[in-house]
């Protein structure tokens, strides 16, 4: 499929998860900050039964997941088999400073702040893709569906737990 079918289901399951978030917050707002303030309330209140298990929370620059066995991936297995996660929600946002980011910006700001051309260098000659790795993505759509497929398509995922794109 492409990336013109792709978005109307990533808006539609963000549109789904922000009813369920709200019926769990009773917030119509944005739902991550609805759902930290939902648990901050119910810790003030003593309720604390569960309080963990309503989400657990990582935060990746731009919600991207650069290599389906790294740790973001190792964190949302780990979330699945050992903490009891249902699904699985990968949440973007508009003006993310990943969008249209330039290795060569980054690259020389490093140079700027003392990285010699040598360390870049043995960088390179080690395997690693600075381009490829230091880049962001042309559109927030386009960062969320990216990592949503790699979860879905992740080999240790069992079928059964729904991964959503939302922004």
């Amino acid at each position: 499929t492409g990336g013109a079918q792709e978005q109307p289901r990533v808006q539609l399951e963000f549109d789904n998860i922000q009813r369920v978030v709200s019926d769990l917050t009773g917030d119509q707002g944005n739902p991550v900050q609805s759902l930290s303030l939902n648990i901050k309330e119910r810790r003030q209140r003593g309720m604390t039964s569960n309080v963990q298990n309503l989400a657990k929370v990582l935060k990746t620059a731009g919600a991207v997941i650069s290599h389906p066995f790294g740790s973001v991936m190792r964190s949302i297995l780990v979330a699945v088999y050992e903490l009891g996660a249902a699904e699985v929600a990968v949440v973007g946002h508009r003006e993310c400073g990943m969008m249209g980011l330039s290795c060569g910006r980054i690259l020389d700001k490093a140079r700027a702040r003392g990285i010699s051309e040598e360390v870049l260098s043995t960088l390179r000659h080690s395997g690693i893709d600075l381009p490829r790795w230091l880049s962001g993505f042309d559109s927030v759509e386009a960062g969320v569906t990216s990592s949503v497929a790699v979860i879905r398509n992740h080999p240790l995922l069992p079928r059964d737990v729904p991964v959503h794109g939302m922004l």
